[in-house]
C-alpha cells in the first residue's frame, strides 16, 4: 500500500506499507514480493522522499561495516536469509534502516518475541533514503502500546515540512469591527461623510449592479473608517505581564544578592511560582465569573464570544457527503451543490398530493388592505432600520445592521432610493435572495445524513 503526500519545495513523500513473507515461506513468494517492491521504488522520483515501513520478517544483524549506509551501528541479533534480501534492497536503492541508528536499550529496539525461545528480535522497520536520515529524530519500539498482536508498535519521529494547503482566493469581503460604531458615535458621522464624499452619482440600469456598487463602496469606506476586528486570544500571561515582570525582577535581584544561600534561593523560587499561580487562578476565576454572568442573564452572543476569545476558533471538520441512497460518496463541488439542492427540495417542497387542502375553503376571507400597496416613506424606512437588532451575522456583503443604524443620513438615503427602485420595478437583487446556509449537527444519527 502506498501513499503520496505533498511536502514543501514542490516535492512529495512516498509512504509504503508492506508485509513480507515469513522465513519458512517459499523462495518464489519472497522473490515476487521483493520484485514488486523494487518496481515500486524504481517508479518513485529521485527527488522525492521514501518512507518504507512494515513487518519484513527479517533479522538484519549488527554488521554495519559490511552494509555501510544501509545498516547502523546499533542493530540487534544475527542476520538471516530474509535480512540479506532486505539489506541488498537497501544497498541497491541507497536506503537506511533507521531502527539501527539510535543507541537505545534492547527493550526499546526489539519488536517481536519468539514463541518458543522467548527471545526478542527486531522484525519491523522504518526505512528512509540515506540522504534523509538526518530528518529522523528517533525510531523506537513502544512497549506500552497494545494492538492485539504479538508485535510491538514501532514509532519513528521525523522532521517533515508539509506543504501548506492551497486556499482558493476569498471573494467574500472582510469582516468589520462594527462594535466600534456603538461605542463611538463619531465613527458613524465620519463614515457617513466618507461615503458621501466619494459616492458615485450615476445610477446603473441593472439593479444587481446598482446594489453591488453601493455595497462595495460602503464596505470600502467602512473598512477605512471602522477597521477590521483584531484577532487576539486572551491569555492570563499577557494580561498579567506587568505584574509578572515586577515579580521576576524582584526574584532576580534577590538571587544576585551576595547574602543569598541555597535555602533562600529555593524559597524565593517557590514564592515566585506561588504568586504566578495566584495570578493565573485569579484571571481564570474572573473569566469564569464573567461567562457565568452571561449565561445566567441569557446573553448567548457574549457568552460564546467570550469562549472564542479565550480558546480561539473551533476547528471545523467537514463530514463526508453521500448520495441519497447512501451508496456513493459525493466529492466534486457541483455534485455537492446538487445533493444539497435535492435535500432542501425534499425538506421544503413535500409532495402536495399528500396534503389535505380541504380546510382552505373554510378559511375566512379578509378584506384587502389597499394601504399596503403604497411605497414606504423615508420616515418609515428609518424607523424600521432603528428597530434592527445588534450583533446579528451579516450576509455575504459583510455589512451588519450597525452600519445603517449608527451612520448618517447619506448612507440610509441612498439605500432608501434603492429600496424604492426595487419596489417599483419588482426586481430584487440576487444578493438579497441568496441565503447563507450553516450546517448544524445536533448530535443525533450519522453526521453524513
Amino acid at each position: 500500500m502506498t501513499l503520496r503526500i505533498p511536502i514543501a519545495s514542490n516535492k512529495h513523500a512516498h509512504l509504503i506499507s508492506v508485509y513480507a513473507p515469513t522465513l519458512p515461506s517459499a523462495d518464489e513468494d519472497k522473490e515476487m514480493f521483493y520484485q514488486q517492491l523494487r518496481h515500486t521504488l524504481e517508479n518513485i522520483p529521485v527527488c522525492d522522499k521514501v518512507i518504507l515501513l512494515g513487518d519484513f520478517n527479517a533479522r538484519v544483524g549488527t554488521e554495519s561495516d559490511i552494509w555501510n549506509g544501509a545498516l547502523g551501528k546499533h542493530g540487534v541479533g544475527k542476520c538471516n536469509d530474509n535480512g540479506l534480501r532486505l539489506l541488498s534492497l537497501c544497498a541497491q536503492f541507497n536506503l537506511s534502516i533507521t531502527n539501527t541508528y539510535f543507541r537505545l536499550a534492547e527493550k526499546h529496539k526489539t519488536s517481536w518475541m519468539h514463541p518458543r525461545s522467548k527471545h526478542w528480535h527486531l522484525l519491523d522497520y522504518v526505512i528512509v533514503r540515506q540522504r534523509d536520515l538526518r530528518d529522523v529524530l528517533v525510531t523506537r519500539a513502544m512497549r506500552g502500546a497494545v494492538g492485539w498482536t504479538d508485535h510491538r508498535l514501532i514509532r519513528s519521529k521525523m522532521y517533515l515540512q508539509l506543504k501548506a494547503p492551497r486556499r482558493a482566493p476569498n471573494k467574500i469581503p472582510s469582516k468589520l469591527a462594527f462594535a466600534n460604531l456603538i461605542t463611538s458615535p463619531d465613527l458613524g458621522k465620519a463614515l457617513d461623510l466618507k461615503f458621501a464624499a466619494s459616492a458615485p452619482d450615476a445610477e446603473l440600469s441593472d439593479i444587481d449592479g446598482e446594489w453591488r456598487a453601493y455595497a462595495k463602496h460602503l464596505h470600502g469606506c467602512a473598512q477605512e473608517v471602522i477597521g477590521k476586528p483584531q484577532k487576539r486570544n486572551q491569555d492570563w500571561f499577557d494580561e498579567s505581564d506587568i505584574e509578572i515582570r515586577t515579580l521576576v525582577e524582584q526574584h532576580r535581584h534577590q538571587l544576585n544578592s551576595k547574602q543569598t544561600d541555597t535555602c533562600s534561593t529555593r524559597d524565593a523560587s517557590q514564592r515566585l511560582k506561588g504568586k504566578v499561580r495566584e495570578l493565573k487562578n485569579k484571571w481564570w476565576t474572573e473569566k469564569a465569573t464573567e461567562l457565568q454572568h452571561y449565561a445566567d442573564t441569557h446573553q448567548t452572543g457574549r457568552f460564546f464570544e467570550g469562549i472564542r476569545t479565550i480558546f480561539g476558533p473551533r476547528a471545523r471538520k467537514i463530514a463526508p457527503m453521500y448520495t441519497k441512497d447512501k451508496q456513493n460518496r459525493v466529492t466534486s463541488k457541483a455534485d455537492v451543490i446538487m445533493r444539497w439542492a435535492e435535500h432542501f427540495n425534499d425538506v421544503l417542497n413535500p409532495d402536495a398530493l399528500r396534503a389535505d387542502l380541504s380546510y382552505i375553503s373554510n378559511l375566512k376571507e379578509m378584506p384587502v388592505c389597499q394601504q399596503l400597496e403604497d411605497p414606504p416613506t423615508f420616515e418609515e424606512f428609518v424607523k424600521a432600520i432603528k428597530r434592527l437588532k445588534n450583533s446579528k451575522t451579516p450576509g455575504l456583503d459583510q455589512l451588519p445592521s450597525e452600519v445603517y443604524k449608527y451612520s448618517g443620513k447619506n448612507i440610509v438615503q441612498r439605500l432608501f432610493h434603492l429600496v424604492l427602485r426595487v419596489w417599483e420595478t419588482e426586481e430584487v437583487p440576487q444578493d438579497w435572495k441568496d441565503a447563507v446556509i450553516c450546517k448544524l449537527y445536533k448530535g443525533k444519527g450519522d453526521v453524513s445524513d
